[in-house]
């Protein structure tokens, strides 16, 4: 482990510094972690040495967070973070604009692992002011997640737990059943296929038009690619899905053309096709139906909902769909409780309950 530590003044650096004898190595630490304050006096270096042996005794001290390459202030490392973070661009644009909200409240210097319960509360009430109920939920978990991150990189000891939170009110989730989704499949024509494909395995517009013929095997596909500003990158999560070959996706797969193309599904044997495309398809099918859906609803949320309406629990899909968390796919089990309200409901069209004012008269 590591010793107690002592400090001493370098004649030729001319300044202070902390020595630590840690995991059987010795180690000089210059400045205080995440900000650039070298140690010009005894009293710094004093002061610093007690910081360490205070994380010492706790059970909190790592030492790669007093390294020069180690910057644990919010700034330096979220800067570190979204270059590292395995997202889409477009995701991480998104994170960006969020984190940033964060470093300026924290005035960038603050040191990551320092931000505890009640600045995060703090920091909620100050976002309530300037921010939507959805703006505030965005910038917590932007936070959350890059602190997350530092956990899973041994660079915090734990994540603080965090104020609740809300998304607000959200609109009711519209959703295809079965019967509707093969209703605009029809009308899809040679097309079929790769929305179907998308059906089946509720994927996103971006990953089905990036699946490519080396992500399928005999028995399992693989969704690891997705096209973001017309490049192909890894999926809006950075985590790739695994999923068994269903009948209907091998009956997909057969019925596709063969073609020269990289990707499974081509529009014309040798490009991919495009979301704007897939949109421009579906919608012209609508139009065909008395049906009127976003492409994103109809593949996705379509197979969410109806995993939750035949009973099977929130945690198998948000698996299936690839969700971090079930808070996300709870979402989806609103619109299931409307059904199962509707359900109760008429009920009272099949149970006759007896009449009371008759079995009052029968009794008299």
């Amino acid at each position: 482990m590591g010793d107690r530590g002592s400090y001493h003044y370098d004649k030729r650096a001319k300044r202070w510094y902390v020595h630590i004898y840690w995991n059987g190595k010795h180690n000089k630490i210059w400045k205080y972690p995440g900000v650039d304050l070298k140690l010009s006096s005894e009293d710094m270096a004093d002061e610093l040495l007690k910081m360490i042996r205070g994380e010492l005794r706790h059970g909190t001290f790592l030492l790669k967070t007093y390294l020069p390459d180690s910057p644990l202030s919010i700034k330096e490392y979220s800067d570190r973070w979204l270059k590292l973070a395995d997202i889409c661009d477009n995701t991480r644009r998104v994170y960006s604009s969020d984190i940033n909200v964060c470093v300026q409240y924290f005035k960038g210097n603050k040191d990551i692992r320092k931000i505890g319960k009640a600045d995060l509360i703090e920091f909620k009430k100050h976002l309530a002011t300037v921010r939507t109920t959805k703006g505030v939920y965005n910038a917590l978990n932007t936070l959350k997640t890059m602190l997350r991150f530092a956990y899973d990189n041994d660079d915090l000891k734990r994540v603080p737990p965090f104020p609740k939170l809300s998304q607000g009110q959200i609109g009711k989730v519209k959703f295809l059943t079965i019967e509707q989704q093969e209703k605009v499949l029809i009308e899809l024509g040679a097309h079929r296929n790769v929305f179907e494909f998308g059906m089946i395995y509720g994927l996103r517009v971006q990953e089905v038009c990036a699946l490519m013929k080396d992500s399928i095997t005999s028995t399992e596909i693989i969704i690891q690619r997705a096209f973001s500003n017309g490049k192909i990158q890894g999926t809006k999560t950075g985590q790739s899905r695994r999923y068994n070959i269903t009948r209907s996706a091998r009956k997909c797969l057969d019925n596709v053309q063969p073609h020269f193309s990289q990707f499974v599904f081509s529009r014309d044997g040798r490009k991919p096709y495009s979301g704007k495309i897939l949109n421009r398809l579906w919608k012209d099918a609508c139009g065909k139906t008395d049906i009127c859906l976003p492409l994103q609803a109809a593949l996705r949320h379509s197979l969410g909902c109806q995993l939750l309406e035949e009973g099977h629990s929130l945690e198998l899909v948000a698996k299936a769909l690839g969700h971090s968390s079930t808070a996300v796919t709870r979402r989806y089990a609103q619109r299931t409780n409307e059904a199962v309200n509707n359900a109760l409901e008429n009920r009272g069209k099949v149970i006759q309950l007896p009449d009371k004012k008759k079995e009052e008269g029968n009794g008299s």
